[in-house]
C-alpha cells in the first residue's frame, strides 16, 4: 500500500476510531499543516503495520501513549505542534530520546514559554 499524505487541510482536525479502520496494510501516514488537534486512542487499532507517522505542523497539545502501545513504530515526527510541557507528554520525551532535539520538538510551559521537549522535567509525574 502506498503512503497516505494529507496536507494543508484546514478542516481536518481529528483522527477518530474508525477513520483508518479499513487501511489494515497502512505503513506510512503523513498529516501535516492541517490543524490536527486530536488523535483517538484507538485511531490506529487496525493499522498494525504502521511504521512511519508524520504529524508535523499541526495543533496537537498532547498525544496519549495508548495510541501507539500495540505498534512497532520506527518514526514519529511531531515538530511544529504546540505540545504542552506536562506529564501527559513525558512519554514522548522518553520515546523520542535524542530524536526530539533533531526534530526540534518544543513544548509550551504554563507561562507560554517554549522549551525543547528533551528538557521536559515535570515534578510529580
Amino acid at each position: 500500500m502506498r503512503p497516505h499524505y494529507i496536507a494543508n487541510q484546514s478542516g481536518f482536525s481529528s483522527i477518530n476510531d474508525k477513520d483508518l479502520h479499513l487501511y489494515k496494510n497502512l505503513r506510512n501516514l503523513t498529516v501535516t499543516n492541517s490543524r490536527l488537534t486530536y488523535v483517538s486512542r484507538l485511531a490506529f487499532q487496525n493499522n498494525l503495520k504502521l511504521q512511519y507517522l508524520n504529524l508535523k505542523d499541526n495543533n496537537l497539545s498532547s498525544l496519549s501513549w495508548r495510541i501507539f502501545r500495540h505498534l512497532n513504530m520506527s518514526y514519529l515526527i511531531l515538530s511544529g505542534n504546540p505540545l504542552r510541557c506536562s506529564c501527559d507528554n513525558m512519554w514522548l520525551k522518553l520515546w523520542l530520546g535524542e530524536e526530539a532535539d533533531a526534530q526540534e520538538v518544543r513544548c509550551i510551559e504554563d507561562g507560554g514559554a517554549r522549551k525543547p521537549l528533551s528538557r521536559l522535567t515535570v515534578p510529580n509525574c
